[in-house]
């Protein structure tokens, strides 16, 4: 299948994004700020369809980021696309924080790292080996990084707040969720609307205190 008009969105990030693609031409972008998601996403995709005089029929293909990034983010991101996929009936490619990373690296690589901040100082890594695919994710206290790191092997990370770690290298990298959706995209390798989920690699801070809480009896 040949995706003319493709909308990619990523809300793990404090600044959300959209993307429209015409074929492999990125021809709209649009930014909404950080800690309003759900107030920011619903007009920014109306600005998206106003700017660019198309409407929903007119988009082929929806490639949303699933995460792990902001908990709030990644839900309110997910039902849009969800819900407005299955009334349109397009199809959907969820691509995940590690590999949208990956595939927005700005230098080649053979093998790489891909950090992610998981927040409440954890954080969590993912290996990617050209030849042989990727690891699951390890999660460790963000004191203990250099545990998961090796010193031959590049890394990236979406969150600025982590430090340079001496002795290993960090590239420059971006989100690239259209790339990383490639292969799928020629496949026609597309999610089950009902099936696609949030990929977290902790619980949320709500889910933590309900699990902490005092049990009686």
């Amino acid at each position: 299948m040949v995706n003319n008009r493709c909308l990619t969105l990523d809300t793990t990030l404090p600044s959300s994004v959209l993307e429209l693609w015409t074929g492999s031409v990125r021809t709209h972008w649009e930014e909404f700020p950080p800690a309003r998601h759900a107030q920011g996403l619903i007009p920014a995709l109306k600005r998206v369809l106003e700017v660019t005089g198309i409407s929903w029929g007119d988009i082929n293909l929806f490639i949303v980021n699933t995460g792990p990034g902001s908990f709030t983010g990644v839900r309110v991101a997910l039902a849009a696309i969800k819900g407005i996929a299955f009334v349109g009936g397009q199809p959907v490619i969820g691509i995940d924080q590690f590999d949208a990373f990956a595939a927005g690296t700005a230098e080649p690589w053979d093998r790489l790292d891909v950090v992610v901040d998981g927040q409440l100082n954890t954080v969590s890594v993912v290996r990617f080996e050209r030849l042989t695919g990727r690891t699951t994710p390890r999660t460790v206290h963000r004191d203990k990084l250099t545990d998961l790191l090796d010193s031959d092997v590049p890394w990236v990370s979406p969150s600025e707040r982590l430090p340079a770690v001496s002795g290993y290298r960090r590239l420059r990298a971006s989100a690239a969720l259209f790339e990383a959706a490639r292969p799928r995209m020629s496949e026609g390798r597309y999610d089950d609307l009902f099936a696609l989920e949030p990929n977290y690699v902790r619980p949320s801070s709500a889910e933590e205190k309900w699990d902490a809480r005092p049990v009686s009896g």
